[in-house]
């Protein structure tokens, strides 16, 4: 059986929140930003729900793509952000 994580985002601008699909598994949760494709090409946008499913679960993924309104194929999560801290070693002493 197969998987993908179901994730919804919201951008920052817009109170809608939007399905895409994601690597099964990708440990995402609610606030990370992401970077996902669009028809406008790739934006950033925030996390506000992740569900994994498998692929015996068609019923189900019927389900909340009808309710979602998303068009199939899902468009993919590309890539998670992620931010690192920069130290100052002068600023340290």
């Amino acid at each position: 059986m197969s998987y993908i994580d179901l994730v919804a985002c919201k951008h920052p601008n817009d109170n809608r929140a939007y399905l895409f699909k994601a690597p099964k598994f990708s440990n995402l949760k609610n606030g990370d930003k992401v970077i996902v494709e669009t028809r406008l090409g790739e934006k950033e946008v925030e996390v506000v729900a992740k569900y994994t499913i498998g692929s015996d679960q068609d019923e189900l993924l019927s389900m909340i793509i009808a309710l979602s309104g998303a068009e199939i194929p899902l468009k993919r999560v590309l890539k998670k952000i992620t931010y690192r801290e920069f130290e100052y070693e002068e600023e340290e002493s």
